[in-house]
This record gives structure tokens, C-alpha cells and sequence, in this order.
């Protein structure tokens, strides 16, 4: 999983560096077009167009024979029934598309929570760091200590929950680069890039979390490369702020328009690629 992540990053990461300097809801419109028409064409080459262009007007014929015989339950409920029994079926030729977009889907969008989802660190401003601990090793390493580069000031710290088996710091950002930060025991350490900029509006990669052994922990936070099974390490966390994305007045999750944007471009792109839905 942490080859699989290393190659998505650093494809996304060129992509966003292509696209520097546009406004952030640009580039995910940009990027969300592109999907939707990418996703129409994958719709197009794995479903079954032929049945699934019958089951549409087989649909269309139901609904037809709903309106002109609205005065005769029986056939209106015999239509009705008909109706649904090829809406499922449209469906189930939908089926196989989904189910081969699935995994890119899940990882573009696990690519792009990196850059919409939290805002880098600024001067001045903290957050907390969480170190999360296995259970066997915790006595030991309850006793870590967090070291950071000049650019990095730790404020607080440490704070031991034994029920969590988590140590706590606040550290404060004092520079405008990225940083990297160490948990140390003795000589066992591991690290933890802090993304910080002069700008917290900025477009940046934000990866708060420094995943587990667990691959759906490793699915969800692809930046860093995920800990071994028997590391005494399983989490290693900066708690970033959350990103708020306006669009036209309101604060709508990005990747609720990033659904929005690539369900219309596939909409709109249909009668270019010649596809039914």
C-alpha cells in the first residue's frame, strides 16, 4: 500500500504543480470536469450499451402507459411494477462501471482531500500533535520526547492520556516551509511532516495523519508512508485546521462539489462520447 501511495502522490502532486497559481475552486472544477468526462468514457467501453439503451426506453414506455391510462388501476399498477422491475435492471447494467471506477475514484479523491481538506500551519499560529502508541509498548514510550527543527516551536506539552495510550504536544509554527517533526525514545525515532506556508488560504498538501499497518488507514491518508505491524507507533497525527471552501456565499464541502461538477460534465459530455446512462 505505501508503493501504491508513493506512486498516486507524486502523480497528483505533478498535476497541482502544473496548475500552481490558479485559484484553488479552479482547479477543482478543472479537475472534477476532467473526471466526469474521464467517467462518462469509462461508462461508455465497460457497460452493456445496447441492453442498457433498451431497459431506458422500456422505462420510458412504462412511464408513457402510466399517463394515458391514469383512469385504469390495473393497468397503471401493471405498469408500475413493470417499471421498477426495468429500473432495476438499468441499474444492474450499471453495476459493472461502478464497481471498475470504484478504486480510481477512491484513491483521486483520497489524493485531493490532501490539498482541500486542512489548511498548512502560519506564523504564529498551533496545533496539537498526537503521538498514538500499541499497547505493549506504551509504558516505554509514554516517556518520548517531540524535537523539532527552529522553524517549529513546541508550546505545550507533553500531555500522557494511559487510557488513549496517546502523548500530546501543541506545538507553533515559526517559519514558512514545511518541517519535519521526531518523536524520539532512546534511539528509536519517527518522523512527521508538519506543511506549513505564509498563507493559510494557500493551496498546499496537508497530510495530517501518519498512518498504521491498517490498509484502510493507509487508503485514507496517503502522504506519508504508513508504519510497520510491529512498530510500537500507530498513528503519528498533526491536527490541522479544516479548509473552508465557499461557493457562492455558502461553505460547501469540496467534495461535494467535486461531485456535483464531475455528475454535470459526464451529463453534458454524453452526447459527445456517445454513451447512455
Amino acid at each position: 500500500m505505501n508503493t501504491l501511495n508513493k506512486i498516486t502522490t507524486t502523480l497528483c502532486d505533478g498535476i497541482m504543480s502544473l496548475l500552481a497559481g490558479w485559484p484553488a475552486g479552479v482547479v477543482l472544477v478543472v479537475i472534477a470536469t476532467v473526471a466526469g468526462v474521464a467517467m462518462a468514457l469509462v461508462f461508455r467501453y465497460t457497460s452493456r450499451q445496447r441492453r442498457l439503451g433498451r431497459a431506458v426506453e422500456l422505462c420510458r414506455a412504462q412511464v408513457l402507459a402510466i399517463k394515458l391510462y391514469k383512469d385504469d388501476p390495473v393497468v397503471m399498477f401493471r405498469s408500475l411494477g413493470s417499471l421498477l422491475k426495468y429500473t432495476g435492471l438499468r441499474l444492474w447494467y450499471c453495476l459493472p462501471p461502478l464497481v471498475v471506477m470504484a478504486v480510481p475514484l477512491v484513491l483521486l479523491l483520497t489524493q485531493l482531500a490532501r490539498w482541500y481538506e486542512y489548511c498548512p500551519l502560519t506564523p504564529g499560529r498551533s496545533a496539537v500533535v498526537e503521538l498514538q502508541v500499541a499497547e505493549k509498548d506504551w509504558p516505554n514510550w509514554k516517556n518520548a520526547s517531540l524535537k523539532t527543527p527552529e522553524q517549529v516551536v513546541v508550546a505545550a506539552g507533553p500531555v500522557r492520556d494511559d487510557l488513549q495510550r496517546a502523548v500530546y504536544w501543541r506545538i507553533r509554527a515559526n517559519g514558512q516551509t514545511p518541517a519535519i517533526i521526531r518523536c524520539e525514545l532512546q534511539s528509536e525515532a519517527f518522523g512527521k511532516r508538519v506543511a506549513m506556508a505564509a498563507d493559510r488560504d494557500m493551496l498546499s498538501p496537508v497530510s495530517p495523519r501518519r498512518p498504521g499497518a491498517d490498509w484502510l488507514d493507509r487508503l485514507l491518508h496517503p502522504g506519508d508512508p504508513g508504519f510497520a505491524a510491529a512498530s510500537p507507533v500507530r498513528g503519528f497525527v498533526v491536527h490541522h485546521e479544516r479548509r473552508a471552501t465557499p461557493l457562492f456565499g455558502l461553505d460547501v464541502p469540496w467534495w461535494l462539489t467535486f461531485v456535483l461538477v464531475s455528475m454535470l460534465a459526464a451529463v453534458l459530455a454524453r452526447p459527445f462520447v456517445k454513451v447512455r446512462f
